[in-house]
């Protein structure tokens, strides 16, 4: 994957290309609304945000208002949590890591075998503990970069992909 890309730029011109089957983009706003026109199968790409004011950011083919944590079990063969770090983020650091936590646990039942998890966006607190957490023992690291913006501001992306014949990772998450 081309490193030469910072931030979004990386997101949109390597990233999403590279995406083949069927997609699920987590979180909308203005600044990701064509982010469904850059997949290879725009038809198979669904976004999800829990906020109905941001509707108009999603997917031609398929948005659906909720929270990502609520959605039914519909197989994915891509999944991209990015950028959560607004308004519905926990901000102290134990309700942070247990809300990473579900995330992922969540993610892991939606993606197909040999799926990729994208999963990531500006530390606070301090996302970079997310690649070696014990729940991802299933994945294999496709692409991990911090990127600093100026003294106080950091943005992680973590690739990852679900190993073949690895079962839900439900065991590595103890009682969420």
């Amino acid at each position: 994957m081309d490193s030469k890309y910072r931030g979004r730029e990386w997101i949109e011109k390597a990233y999403l290309p590279s995406l083949a089957g069927s997609v699920l983009l987590v979180g909308v706003n203005e600044a990701t609304c064509h982010y469904p026109k850059l997949v290879r199968q725009p038809d198979n790409c669904v976004t999800v945000d829990c906020d109905p004011g941001r509707a108009i950011y999603g997917s031609p083919a398929k948005h659906i208002i909720s929270d990502f944590l609520m959605l039914d079990d519909t197989k994915y063969d891509n999944i991209a949590i990015y950028g959560l770090d607004g308004k519905y983020t926990p901000k102290d650091e134990a309700s942070w890591s247990g809300w990473v936590k579900k995330l992922i646990r969540k993610a892991d039942k939606l993606l197909n075998e040999g799926g990729t998890l994208l999963f990531g966006g500006n530390v606070e607190p301090d996302w970079k503990k997310i690649k070696n957490m014990p729940e991802l023992r299933g994945y294999e690291i496709l692409y991990f970069t911090v990127d600093k913006f100026g003294e106080n501001r950091t943005a992680i992306k973590l690739w990852l992909k679900k190993r073949n014949n690895a079962k839900e990772n439900t065991d590595n998450f103890g009682s969420l």
